[in-house]
């Protein structure tokens, strides 16, 4: 439509070019034949003149010349009247040229005058329609710049959400109390014998800090028809712990024997030193980190998990300016987080390319206006 209307314009501003260059020749043409029929209107005046003087004054030197004063008289007299008759015929049409001469001057300001007040009024009506279309630029130019600022605003920088993907929004402590009993050795008695039977106790507080929090790998996105974004598969998750302090309450062997022969009833007691002591306690320690890194039960916040989580889609996706939907299912297919934004920021690279493009021929098109009307 622009494109249309400047080669409208343009064909326009050509048509009044030519008509002003037209008129112009058209006015010096008629100006020089004027100015030349004019010219030699006078020289034939001015000749008439001067024969009607020179009649005038030979006649008075022929008379002059004559012996006879009757005769002399009669061509003086004669020729005076003649000379006279030429004047007087030819200074009234002199005059009437320098009346003509000076209504045609006249009547060529006027026309000059008038051709002038069109040029004016048709500069005017350019004038006018040029203004319009500077004031239709310029507001173009302010709507264009605000939607350029807006669309890069809307970039969401994914080179910073991929390192940490998998986000932590709580961080508890907690004490877990291991307790180990373990049986070493068992000899029943016999006849003569006594019984035999040797055990590991140990007992283990743990204080650890646990953080829970969600996978965004997990996290699947996408724009349904409406233009909203539908967010599913929000699944709270254990990511790891941090051992704070640990605290042994009891480690060691005991040894209780029983029955036989020779035996005085069950005895119990506690094998100090034992060389097995340091490996028992390092196993339950190993083993109880095993459990700990598998995942302690905190489904009590797994709402308090989902609406973090909900909050921080919320702030993330703000620059997209669309509506968020969370939903717990999805049968449609989903991007990751960090595939959909690429997806985004590549449409909005493209818009802000195009916007950019629109604002250099806005740009373009002020700067041309404006030598036109210079």
């Amino acid at each position: 439509m622009n494109n249309d209307q400047n080669q409208k314009r343009a064909r326009q501003e050509r048509g009044r070019r030519v008509r002003r260059a037209w008129r112009g020749l058209q006015h010096r043409l008629t100006r020089y034949w004027g100015a030349l029929t004019g010219f030699f209107n006078q020289i034939y005046l001015g000749i008439l003149l001067a024969a009607g003087a020179a009649l005038a004054a030979g006649s008075f030197f022929v008379a002059n010349s004559l012996s006879e004063k009757s005769t002399a008289v009669l061509v003086a007299s004669l020729g005076a009247a003649l000379g006279t008759a030429v004047f007087a015929f030819t200074l009234p049409a002199v005059l009437r040229a320098k009346v003509r001469e000076g209504v045609r001057q006249i009547e060529r300001q006027i026309e000059t005058d008038l051709v002038l007040k069109q040029d004016l009024r048709q500069l005017t009506e350019v004038g006018e329609e040029q203004r319009e279309e500077i004031i239709l630029l310029q507001k173009e130019k302010a709507i264009l710049e605000r939607e350029l600022e807006k669309q890069k605003n809307m970039h969401v920088e994914v080179d910073s959400i991929r390192p940490i993907e998998k986000v932590s929004f709580l961080e508890v402590k907690s004490m877990i109390t291991d307790v180990l009993l373990r049986e070493l050795e068992s000899a029943p008695p016999d006849s003569l014998r006594r019984g035999s039977e040797q055990e590991y106790l140990g007992i283990l507080d743990t204080r650890f800090k646990a953080n829970l929090g969600v996978d965004m790998k997990k996290v699947g996105l996408r724009i349904n028809d409406a233009g909203q974004v539908v967010i599913s598969g929000i699944r709270s998750e254990f990511q790891g712990f941090f051992v704070e302090k640990e605290d042994w309450k009891l480690y060691e062997i005991r040894e209780k024997k029983w029955g036989g022969v020779l035996g005085q009833g069950p005895s119990k007691r506690v094998l100090p030193g034992d060389e097995r002591l340091a490996e028992l306690t390092i196993d339950q320690r190993s083993s109880l980190m095993d459990r700990l890194s598998l995942g302690v039960d905190f489904s009590y916040l797994d709402e308090s998990i989902r609406k973090f989580t909900m909050e921080y889609l919320n702030v993330l996706l703000a620059p997209l300016a669309r509506e968020i939907v969370f939903t717990e299912e999805e049968s449609q297919p989903t991007m990751q987080l960090s595939d959909f934004l690429g997806v985004h920021n590549a449409q909005i690279e493209n818009q802000v390319r195009r916007l950019r493009e629109r604002l250099a021929s806005v740009d373009k098109r002020l700067l041309e206006e404006g030598d036109e009307r210079r």
